[in-house]
């Protein structure tokens, strides 16, 4: 390495390989790269949700809050995109719809808005890094209007996956099973909609990471993201582990 260069940052390779929807893609075309299959699952998740124009929608763990401008651009919402990383908020791209989504700082399970604030609320990967998932739910549910939706898109484990090293590779608190997710909507008042597994597109998603990484394995180890680990994931997923699942749920009343 010359003078004049330097390392690159986790940020930037990550933004570099994964683009910045930071979640599974939806592969249903074998040609998508990375960034374009996590920028179509997100439009299909858009399009199960359906929320209409002028409706008031939450991006809880927001990231780019590139779902939020999608939201406002193509179905006419109203977004607040909100995330506890300032790098993460300060990083998103919201040119053409400022005047309609609006970036804040706040931790899930405490969110800073009123009861029955919200049409739709959009989890990516963000609620699996919730201390109390119970309490985050009904956060969730409290500014839902009865009859709105939650979508959210969540890893789940199964029992033979040992919580300690998914713990320590993801940095979240749990990796729930299914029938968590199923009981914790309902107890909180949702009625589920859409349960749908998206494994086989977070296989799709790793595979690809796992050979970029690869490719390049001297430059993204430099970074400090070990190659190892993405081996790890890759395992957990073949074996049937580690699953993603879609899910669809609207409050009651």
């Amino acid at each position: 390495m010359t003078q004049n260069q330097r390392e690159p940052s986790i940020r930037e390779l990550f933004h570099s390989a994964w683009g910045r929807n930071l979640h599974i893609g939806l592969f249903e075309d074998e040609t998508l790269s990375v960034p374009q299959a996590a920028a179509a699952g997100n439009r299909r998740m858009a399009a199960l949700a359906a929320p209409s124009a002028g409706d008031r929608v939450l991006e809880v763990g927001c990231g780019f809050a590139d779902a939020s401008k999608l939201l406002t651009q193509e179905f006419g919402c109203h977004a607040v995109a909100v995330d506890n990383a300032p790098w993460r908020l300060s990083g998103a791209d919201i040119a053409g719809t400022r005047d309609r989504v609006q970036l804040l700082a706040a931790e899930h399970g405490r969110l800073p808005f009123a009861d029955r604030s919200f049409d739709l609320v959009w989890a990516a990967e963000t609620l699996g890094y919730a201390d109390d998932l119970s309490r985050t739910i009904s956060d969730i549910a409290r500014v839902l209007r009865p009859g709105g939706h939650l979508i959210l898109l969540e890893w789940f484990g199964s029992v033979l996956l040992s919580p300690r090293p998914i713990l320590e590779l993801y940095g979240a608190s749990h990796l729930w099973p299914q029938r968590r997710w199923r009981s914790e909507l309902a107890a909180a008042g949702f009625e589920i909609e859409r349960f749908d597994d998206w494994t086989l597109h977070a296989r799709g998603t790793y595979d690809r990471l796992g050979r970029i990484f690869e490719a390049d394995a001297e430059r993204y180890t430099t970074a400090a993201i070990a190659q190892q680990n993405m081996d790890h994931r890759l395992r957990w997923i073949d074996r049937s582990a580690l699953g993603s699942l879609m899910i669809l749920a609207r409050k009651k009343g």
